[in-house]
């Protein structure tokens, strides 16, 4: 220290014996102490702003996540945070004309207002004017930019309110980013829910459907099969044709394959069943309604329809049974 080196030097020049030395070494003794008293002061301080904010912060986690995204969003929990006024302001919509909408307010006040530029946020006037000392702090998380959390803080800047400002935002915009992912898992959960109810009525319209056999002539049927083909309904198709054909004594049955979305296979392994239970009767089946996809999809198969006379339209196939 300076201090010690120039009176170190000063005392060099007096006799070892004179009372200056003693009277020195005691004032040295009283400075070092009272330095060391005021530096770990200062980390006692500093250690219990640490545990202050941190139970302050604990508190908030848990008021943001027992309550939900309105609640957080409404900013009622500041009033635990010691600060003076607070406002949310969310981006809505997309691309540089994108404007602020202010989601909540603290303390509460009148909402409706219509979404601002960001050169006019935050609105000052909620926030006591000019008086106050205000911090806008941005919430953005790894998924996006959410916006910006105003505050207003006490005017001493050596407050919990002052240390924590960028926790609540930290908290806030965590909360935030944890309650729109479950909305969002929500709705893709009701979207999947609504999109099986569907699939599920039509595959049970289509088997109430069952299978239609219509008579063209006396010789003559045309099955349109139309949805999926499950081993159920594979079942019913062809009881239900053979049993027609027995009844009607008919020679030709058009298997018309235009409604049906994929043939795997299983569903080819059905047609060349049926052909076949055909055949045994004395009837002959055409396939009809082969598209280019279908076909594709046969020959990738290695589906042997040797026992089927194949043709890409209806037309196609009375003119050939006609003929």
């Amino acid at each position: 220290m300076q201090i010690e080196a120039a009176t170190s030097a000063a005392l060099a020049r007096l006799p070892s014996d004179d009372p200056a030395h003693r009277r020195v070494a005691l004032a040295l003794h009283r400075l070092r102490t009272t330095l060391l008293r005021a530096c770990v002061g200062g980390q006692v301080e500093r250690i219990d702003r640490s545990e202050t904010a941190l139970s302050f912060s604990n508190e908030i986690a848990r008021t943001l996540a027992d309550n939900d995204l309105d609640h957080a969003c409404g900013l009622a929990w500041l009033g635990r945070s010691g600060v003076s006024a607070g406002v949310l302001g969310l981006w809505e919509g997309e691309g540089p004309d994108r404007r602020l909408r202010i989601a909540g307010r603290y303390p509460a006040g009148a909402g409706g207002e219509p979404p601002v530029p960001a050169a006019q946020f935050p609105p000052l006037a909620s926030l006591g004017g000019d008086e106050a000392p205000v911090t806008v702090l941005p919430l953005r998380s790894a998924r996006r930019d959410w916006g910006f959390l105003t505050l207003a803080l006490p005017g001493s800047l050596e407050t919990a309110a002052f240390d924590s400002a960028p926790l609540l935002a930290a908290l806030l915009t965590a909360r935030i980013d944890s309650a729109t992912l479950q909305q969002e898992r929500e709705q893709q959960q009701a979207a999947l829910l609504e999109a099986y109810e569907r699939e599920r009525s039509l595959a049970d319209t289509v088997r109430e459907l069952g299978c239609p056999v219509i008579p063209l002539n006396d010789s003559a049927l045309l099955v349109p099969l139309i949805g999926v083909i499950d081993t159920q309904r594979a079942e019913q198709i062809i009881a239900t044709l053979l049993h027609a054909v027995e009844t009607q004594r008919a020679g030709v049955v058009l298997l018309d394959v235009t409604g049906v979305p994929l043939i795997d296979t299983h569903v080819a392994g059905v047609l060349v069943r049926l052909a076949q239970m055909l055949r045994l009767l004395g009837a002959r089946a055409l396939l009809v309604g082969v598209r280019p996809e279908i076909a594709q999809s046969m020959v990738a198969l290695g589906v042997d329809l040797s026992g089927l006379t194949a043709h890409s339209s209806l037309k196609e196939a009375l003119a050939s049974i006609q003929g």
